[in-house]
């Protein structure tokens, strides 16, 4: 078991601050160009540290499920991604594309 320590920016949120949603599972989703995301090395167990850039530690928890890593080769890939499964934080995956 590993810890992980999550640096979340708030400039890609809607209104430039994080928002701890009170719920018990929360989703972590990570970027890259070229090659694989670190978060591809996390396993079921593994505790996570969450920070703000500008801020400090806010939350914390383990990894109860691990996805596949999503491959896009092109902008409309993103945006057919992004309205196929409802993605609510399309601020950030946008950012992404500029």
């Amino acid at each position: 078991m590993k810890t992980f320590l999550i640096k979340r920016n708030p400039d890609f949120t809607a209104h430039g601050v994080l928002v701890k949603r009170n719920v018990v599972n929360k989703e972590f989703t990570e970027s890259r160009i070229n090659g694989f995301p670190y978060s591809n090395k996390l396993n079921i167990g593994d505790k996570i540290l969450v920070s703000e850039t500008s801020y400090g530690i806010y939350a914390y928890g383990s990894v109860t499920k691990v996805d596949e890593i999503i491959e896009f080769k092109t902008v409309n890939e993103i945006l057919n991604y992004t309205e196929k499964n409802k993605i609510r934080d399309v601020k950030y995956w946008y950012n992404l594309i500029c």
